[in-house]
């Protein structure tokens, strides 16, 4: 019963910060297609947390980078309700919810801390020069992680085996994929994707370079572990495999 409220718990909170950023997304898009203006409320909330003098992030990039965490997002979940990696000792704790929900706000923040939000930005959306380098360079990150996630997390979950009641009774070792370089190459594809859309913002927005730190000291931190547990329950588990980066850490 606890396993299954924890998991419950796990889809409703990432459901829930799945609404939040189609919210975002959708004002995005009339501030910025349809020449609507800002919510004085949200724009003071935005001031509070960021420095709105700073301006480094275009319409075009924002609304790129947040169509990327949105689709990244309804991943995890459709993930999440198809390939259930649940145990009785892989289970986040009832902390790791609102904290998830807290970084995710944050990161939102970070889609706007940085642009200008009182500009007319219509005639430049219809504008094919507003298309950088950095956009299809992202864009390539971001699918080639993403693409490699769900591959490497399917693998995981067949490597499962699971009782009756959907305990994970007894695990494969992994092996396939980014699964020859790293121990948890699902970490990595997140790692990837975060940085990806900091790629697409033009490598210059101070706040989304934040939120790529708090994903790599969470990703090392899980990483280690879970590595550390690999190499404890297979003894021909391979030598040279990484835990997070290949070939570095």
């Amino acid at each position: 019963m606890c396993l299954c409220f924890r998991f419950g718990l796990a889809i409703g909170t990432q459901f829930l910060v799945c609404m939040w950023y189609c919210g975002l997304t959708a004002l995005l898009f009339k501030l910025f297609l349809f020449g609507h203006t800002i919510p004085e409320e949200l724009k003071a909330v935005i001031g509070y947390f960021t420095k709105p003098s700073i301006h480094t992030t275009d319409a075009v990039s924002s609304i790129i980078a947040s169509l990327m965490v949105l689709f990244s997002l309804f991943q995890s979940l459709y993930q999440s309700v198809r390939m259930s990696l649940s145990s009785k000792t892989l289970t986040l704790l009832g902390l790791m919810y609102p904290m998830q929900i807290l970084f995710h706000f944050n990161a939102s923040l970070s889609l706007l801390a940085e642009i200008s939000l009182n500009e007319k930005h219509t005639q430049y959306l219809y504008d094919i020069s507003q298309i950088k380098w950095f956009h299809p360079v992202g864009l390539a990150m971001f699918s080639l992680a993403s693409q490699h996630k769900y591959i490497c997390l399917k693998k995981l979950s067949n490597n499962l085996r699971k009782n009756k009641a959907g305990l994970m009774t007894e695990a494969q070792m992994p092996v396939g994929d980014w699964f020859s370089w790293t121990s948890c190459p699902q970490y990595f594809a997140d790692l990837l994707i975060y940085t990806s859309i900091g790629v697409t913002l033009g490598l210059k927005n101070t706040a989304w370079t934040l939120c790529v730190i708090d994903t790599l000291i969470k990703t090392t931190n899980n990483s280690l572990y879970q590595h550390n547990w690999y190499t404890m329950t297979f003894k021909k588990y391979p030598q040279d495999r990484a835990a997070l980066v290949p070939f570095l850490l």
